[in-house]
């Protein structure tokens, strides 16, 4: 599934890390199955960890700004290899197929993220009515090599095939591409074009839970994701995404992120220190 930036819908579920829960939903005779649409926020709690001088959002580009430089970042993209929503407990009790039940799943799919906060469709994997208690979230690589059912193994030969459409160079162990320029402090602005084997992962569970009604249309999501997490460093250095222009350099940065109920962890594997 291939999903670029789309203003569709304006009722919203809000899921900001660390914040509360409040939601509206789009009502109809819909015959008891919901369309699920996802919004990514790149501000929001934990955007309000850093100080407003070194993460700012102008309409479709980020700025992320360190002691070294700042990233200017006009374009990030990834893949998305696994996304469920899981039922609360008790809800498929006495349904024939109870692991069927128990989770939705979507295929997997890329994303342009938008970073003005638009909304993505994922109209093509509806969910039934029920309440549900967790969101998992995981942009990886699609582990082409992994042995798995063929139908599934085809569904991302298929994918990588959209993927490379757009980004022809897209290696295989990768999940992510970042596209933009790097203003050094001491003078000089490069442009890069930086892939990375990224592992992010966000478990959320929702207190109380999701519910979707059989009258539900459109149920929105909300996920707030700062880039900014992933490339500010700790000593207050920005990650010099240059040196990863894959082009140029043929270097793939490599990092991982979890968020667990709005406390998050990065690690980053940085060549350049």
């Amino acid at each position: 599934m291939f999903l670029n930036k789309m203003t569709i819908y304006i009722c919203a579920f809000s899921l900001l890390l660390g914040l509360s829960l409040t939601g509206c939903d789009t009502a109809s005779d819909n015959g008891n199955q919901t369309n699920l649409s996802l919004q990514f926020s790149t501000a929001g709690s934990s955007a309000k960890a850093i100080s407003s001088s070194s993460f700012q959002a102008t309409g479709d580009t980020l700025r992320v700004t360190g002691s070294n430089g700042t990233l200017v970042l006009t374009d990030i993209w990834f893949i998305v290899e696994d996304f469920e929503l899981e039922k609360a407990d008790g809800e498929c009790e006495g349904i024939a197929n109870e692991d069927y039940c128990e989770e939705v799943e979507s295929d997997p799919f890329f994303v342009d993220l938008p970073l003005n906060a638009e909304i993505i469709d994922l109209g093509a994997n509806p969910i039934t009515a029920g309440l549900y208690e967790e969101l998992e979230f995981e942009i990886d690589d699609l582990d082409l090599d992994e042995e798995e059912d063929p139908e599934e193994q085809q569904q991302k030969l298929e994918l990588l095939n959209e993927v490379r459409a757009v980004f022809s160079d897209w290696p295989d162990s990768v999940s992510m591409v970042i596209i933009g320029e790097f203003e050094s402090a001491q003078g000089g602005t490069t442009s890069f074009k930086a892939y990375a084997e990224a592992e992010v992962e966000i478990e959320l569970e929702f207190n109380p839970p999701l519910e979707v009604s059989d009258n539900t249309v459109n149920k929105l999501v909300r996920i707030n994701i700062n880039p900014a997490d992933w490339f500010l460093r700790g000593d207050g250095t920005v990650t010099d995404l240059s040196q990863y222009d894959f082009e140029n350099t043929g270097q793939i940065l490599e990092f991982e992120a979890e968020i667990e109920n709005g406390f998050k962890s990065v690690e980053v594997d940085d060549d350049d220190d």
